[in-house]
């Protein structure tokens, strides 16, 4: 009998385990490789804005610099305001649907190349999520 409890057990662990890591490689947020031209990556720590009503979005953003760049002349807090100017006035209603969410990550980036003027060859929305 406490064989089949400890084979059992053991069962259940390893069930476990393959639930634990299928979740944790399906929400692995996705990265795209860089090109072989590509300047530095850098990563924005997480940021979780206030939206105009009660709700939020939390953002993960990684910025692609030009050619020739090293990541120290990047500059990750104007990345930073651009998103609070573009989010904050928004409202949860103008994020309900994924055409909206969609729009709202086109227009950031949009903002964020235009005010890196150029030192910024790609932005990497790596999470978007309104709540």
């Amino acid at each position: 009998m406490n064989i089949q409890r400890a084979q059992g057990a053991g069962r259940r662990l390893l069930e476990l385990t393959l639930l634990v890591t299928a979740t944790a490689i399906l929400l692995r947020p996705e990265v795209a490789p860089a090109t072989a031209n590509a300047g530095p990556r850098v990563q924005l720590a997480p940021l979780t804005l206030d939206l105009a009503d009660e709700h939020y979005v939390q953002l993960s953003l990684d910025l692609e610099g030009a050619t020739g760049l090293t990541p120290a002349e990047i500059d990750r807090t104007q990345a930073l305001d651009v998103a609070i100017a573009e989010l904050a006035p928004r409202t949860g209603a103008d994020l309900d649907t994924a055409e909206e969410r969609a729009d709202a990550k086109a227009d950031l980036t949009s903002a964020i190349l235009a005010a890196y003027d150029g030192r910024i060859a790609e932005v990497h929305v790596a999470e978007f999520l309104a709540h």
